[in-house]
């Protein structure tokens, strides 16, 4: 008889992907199972091997570019870098109900060049991404 082992987890987090499991041919004497070359099976249907498996839709996902060299040689300078929030095939997602100034002074965080530090970056997600974008624009 053929004898299939537990599917793998789906090779994917998100989307389609697929799932294996091996089948071997066993032979049964009582209660003990010992593997028997797979020509002894040839007659029955063998299981499918593979399968297909969804794991529902991708969420777009920040992705970011390596930074930049420091602005300065020496002393404090600093680096910047590109942080776009993409669909998985790399788009421009409009989904960005997440990117918005949190706070009223947000203006003035680009002003001071403040974007590059994290926490502003999430605080003033908006005016600090059209920022970068008319930036890289010049």
């Amino acid at each position: 008889m053929w004898y299939s082992s537990p599917w793998t987890q789906c090779n994917v987090a998100c989307g389609n992907g697929t799932q294996r499991r091996d089948i071997i041919c066993v032979q049964k004497t009582g209660t003990d199972f010992t593997v028997a070359p797979a020509g002894q099976c040839a007659e029955l249907e063998k299981p499918a091997a593979v399968q297909e498996c969804e794991m529902g839709p991708c969420r777009p996902q920040w992705f970011t570019t390596e930074w930049s060299a420091c602005s300065q040689s020496c002393g404090k300078g600093l680096q910047v870098r590109e942080v776009r929030c993409l669909t998985v095939d790399k788009q421009y997602s409009q989904e960005y109900e997440k990117c918005r100034d949190h706070r009223p002074n947000c203006m003035m965080v680009v002003q001071a060049r403040l974007c590059v530090y994290a926490y502003y970056k999430t605080a003033c997600c908006a005016s600090c991404t059209q920022s970068a974008q008319r930036a890289k624009r010049h």
